[in-house]
């Protein structure tokens, strides 16, 4: 095993590679390598092993406005995958969806179907065959796919690149992959966006029928993010972290220590100081209205111990709570609609658990509460009774809650 060679995987793309591949889609090229470059961005913006677009089912585009700037997919779909290890699996179709943009604002899916009408493919045909077809000697397309080796080829002059700087056809499913996991999405999204399975999600994903809406969500605004020059996935980690360190500086300051504090986490949905021409947002920039709902369905979600207070939403007042001790010690956040309590992390503008603190939607109780309120499972995980007496008086204060009528 020590006298083995050091295992080096295919590096991923960088911003400013992919967006020479979109810039060169507007040039004068040939129309063949217009077209084979397009197959190499919608494996990209698609997260697809190459293996994947062999044989294509079907494939159409869809595009629409959004606040006026061009909004849309180019969809794919497909049997014929690596992950169909089953038979269940294998009947099946799974999605391939790249976005109209990348990380420039050229519309490149325009010029790509330009040139396979040129090159008189049919994008409406059933099953539509291989998304990038292997050139013939007579300026036709064969029938056969582009291999691993000739498209990895063909990428590696494109862009110049070789030897230890090389790329390969595996470096186009993970580069966006590896962009999120710098942006900071979620392992869940990372997963349905990799085309992988949830753990234990069997049947949610049998009768969800779509569970890529929130992902691609989270996926075309890191995009957004990088055509505005918000996020820069080419800069190392320390560059990133340094301006993650800025923007939560910049942002509010810092609440009280207490004990038990968290390290220092940045607030989802905080912007630099516009007089601050250094300070570059690298995470993800969601609206705080958004975020201040999803922090209420998760609140609701995330919670160990149910609530016992008033369910309607007029009800939000100390009064409708029943009188007893604070025996959660403070400060913590309390969600002024569910009542789930969250624990201070050492940002003014989010909890522990990472959630967007909002005036509206969260008050601050410095004395604490009582537990009739619901805890949050993130924020007080790890809180578990060790001892026979806790058991008894734990069951006893719960029996407690419930009034007798």
């Amino acid at each position: 095993m020590a006298s083995k060679a050091i295992y080096k995987p295919a590096r991923p793309l960088k911003a400013k590679e992919l967006a020479a591949l979109e810039k060169a889609m507007v040039s004068d090229l040939d129309v063949r390598d217009i077209y084979m470059l397009g197959a190499i961005i919608f494996a990209v913006l698609s997260r697809s092993r190459w293996s994947d677009l062999r044989f294509v089912d079907q494939f159409w585009v869809e595009r629409a406005e959004f606040n006026g700037q061009l909004f849309g997919f180019v969809e794919a779909r497909t049997k014929f995958h690596k992950t169909a290890t089953s038979l269940a699996k294998k009947q099946r179709h799974m999605p391939l969806v790249a976005p109209l943009l990348g990380v420039t604002d050229v519309d490149w899916s325009k010029h790509w179907l330009s040139a396979m009408r040129e090159l008189n493919i049919d994008v409406d045909h059933e099953p539509f065959g291989a998304i990038c077809r292997a050139p013939a000697h007579d300026g036709s397309l064969c029938r056969r796919s582009c291999t691993t080796e000739e498209i990895g080829n063909f990428a590696n002059k494109f862009l110049k690149t070789g030897g230890e700087s090389a790329i390969s056809s595996h470096s186009f499913k993970h580069t966006t992959l590896a962009w999120c996991s710098a942006y900071g999405l979620d392992e869940p999204s990372r997963t349905l966006l990799g085309h992988h399975e949830l753990q234990g999600a069997k049947a949610m994903a049998v009768y969800s029928r779509d569970m890529l809406t929130r992902p691609l969500q989270l996926y075309c605004s890191m995009l957004a993010n990088i055509r505005q020059d918000h996020f820069r996935p080419d800069e190392s980690r320390t560059s990133r972290m340094v301006d993650l360190m800025k923007i939560a500086d910049n942002a509010a300051a810092p609440v009280e220590k207490q004990a038990g504090a968290l390290p220092l986490q940045p607030a989802t949905g905080e912007v630099c100081d516009d007089g601050d021409a250094s300070c570059v947002p690298t995470t993800p920039l969601d609206q705080g209205a958004q975020g201040a709902d999803a922090a209420e369905v998760a609140d609701d979600e995330s919670s160990e111990i149910l609530s016992t207070s008033s369910s309607s939403s007029s009800s939000s007042d100390d009064d409708d709570m029943p009188a007893a001790q604070n025996d959660i010690p403070g400060p913590v956040w309390r969600n002024r609609r569910s009542h789930v309590v969250h624990r201070c992390s050492q940002s003014a503008r989010s909890t522990a658990c990472g959630r967007l603190v909002t005036p509206s939607n969260f008050e601050l109780l410095e004395e604490g509460c009582s537990s009739l309120n619901a805890r949050c499972g993130k924020c007080f995980k790890g809180e578990v009774i060790t001892s026979v007496d806790g058991l008894v008086s734990a069951l006893d204060q719960q029996r407690a809650k419930r009034p007798r009528r």
